[in-house]
């Protein structure tokens, strides 16, 4: 996630706020790689920082979750 908090703090940097949009963009990169509870992590950030979920925050980490095998196929 170290990767994921990097692009976080370089928008900061450069006067950027990310919205659910970057966040769902760097939450799907870790679940691709079965990172998924670093990207719940990133969730945690996202809301510490105010930043409002919407329907892609969570279908991706939805999609993560099934591709650990942690939510079962319907």
């Amino acid at each position: 996630m170290d990767a994921a908090f990097g692009v976080l703090e370089e928008f900061h940097e450069l006067g950027c706020e990310a919205n659910a949009r970057t966040y769902a963009t760097l939450m799907k990169g870790l679940c691709e790689k079965g990172r998924v509870e670093e990207a719940f992590g990133l969730l945690e950030k996202m809301e510490e920082e105010g930043v409002e979920t919407d329907v892609a925050v969570y279908n991706v980490l939805i999609g993560g979750l099934r591709k650990v095998g942690r939510v079962l196929e319907g």
